[in-house]
């Protein structure tokens, strides 16, 4: 039952809904999400936490309206000064069982003073990919053709992200480590972790101000904690250079590098671009935080993507099926040409030292020189 479900309300309201659980010692816990299709109405969220033997469970499930406008919980007496003509439920009845095509149906009722509301949910599990579904260009094929082909895009349309394998999926380090739930990361481990660090941060952030924020989030990301971000770059070189970096004929993994190129150009013309990670429909956004405490987001010329979706790739095929429009490719590059890749990388200027300023950056480049 772990990982991301989601699905329609069949009954009085047409509402998208998403549920986000995960494994905590015996039981599942995580949080529903309800999304009127009405933009302008409000939504929902609720806490719900599963047992052994998980399914089938009868329970009351107490959920906070969602602000339609901000997204964030309020409380529903501030909602109802706002929205005098929306009645909203303090708990929703549920009863959780599954078919035999491993969905789970969701049975609710809620009460309020004026009216009673039912529906039945189904709920259709997303799991991560273990593998990228998508098929490279079969136009660039080496590192000469990738050259050619980069060089004739407009600065800024597209970003790029190089992976030392072209099996791996379009993933954000968060999911991958089998967590989907972002409202405990994000309300507990995000402040907790910050207590932590704050005696060693130059710059000290305010966590309250947005833009603070997402530049905490993007340090945490360049040093190795999980987080629901990817790194992405404007230049396809420091993509490739990210591709091919840790390659060496003894331990190559796969036969070929991956580049993803996104049309973010495209994208956002499509699709509003969010601030924030929980409480929100599901979401892929691009956006280019501040830098404290970082000096490696400029010479890597950083981008970075949020979301809440676990499965990036089959998301966005949704979204080019809806639209009829292409925003995610793959370029996949032989590893064995990773030599002339690196030399020719560092004739640009991109090397270790480069793109990670730092006394670390500077041994790792000369050991791969000399060594």
């Amino acid at each position: 039952m772990q990982g991301q479900w989601m699905g329609r309300n069949e009954g009085n309201n047409d509402a998208f809904i998403i549920l986000d659980l995960d494994k905590q010692d015996n039981n599942f816990v995580g949080h529903f999400y309800f999304y009127d299709d009405d933009y302008l109405m409000p939504g929902m969220v609720g806490r719900l936490e599963l047992s052994p033997p998980y399914l089938p469970h009868e329970g009351i499930l107490k959920v906070r309206p969602l602000h339609p406008q901000t997204g964030y919980p309020v409380s529903k007496q501030d909602l109802q000064s706002e929205y005098p003509d929306i009645t909203f439920p303090n708990e929703i009845y549920i009863k959780l069982n599954s078919n035999a095509r491993h969905e789970i149906i969701v049975d609710w009722y809620s009460q309020n003073n004026v009216e009673k509301n039912s529906g039945q949910i189904k709920l259709i599990h997303f799991p991560k990919n273990t593998s990228s579904i998508l098929v490279p260009n079969p136009t660039i094929t080496d590192w000469d053709s990738f050259k050619h082909t980069v060089l004739q895009y407009e600065p800024e349309t597209f970003i790029f992200r190089g992976q030392s394998n072209h099996k791996w999926p379009l993933q954000t380090s968060f999911h991958r480590s089998n967590r989907t739930d972002l409202i405990p990361f994000i309300e507990k481990d995000i402040p907790r972790l910050f207590q932590r660090l704050s005696a060693h941060l130059k710059f000290q952030y305010d966590l309250r101000n947005a833009e603070q924020y997402a530049a905490f989030l993007n340090l945490l990301q360049h040093h190795g904690y999980p987080t629901p971000l990817l790194d992405w770059t404007y230049s396809p070189f420091v993509a490739a250079y990210f591709a091919y970096r840790n390659l060496t004929k003894a331990n190559f993994t796969d036969d070929f590098v991956r580049i993803f190129l996104f049309d973010i150009k495209l994208w956002k013309k499509e699709f509003m671009q969010l601030d924030r990670i929980t409480y929100t429909r599901p979401h892929f956004s691009i956006f280019q935080p501040l830098s404290y405490d970082n000096h490696r987001a400029g010479p890597q010329q950083s981008v970075l993507s949020a979301t809440n979706i676990v499965n990036i790739e089959q998301y966005i095929q949704v979204c080019e099926q809806d639209t009829h429009k292409t925003f995610l490719q793959a370029i996949d590059l032989p590893s064995s040409e990773y030599k002339k890749a690196l030399r020719e990388l560092s004739m640009m200027g991109i090397s270790e030292a480069t793109l990670f300023p730092s006394i670390d950056g500077i041994c790792e480049e000369m050991r791969q020189k000399l060594f």
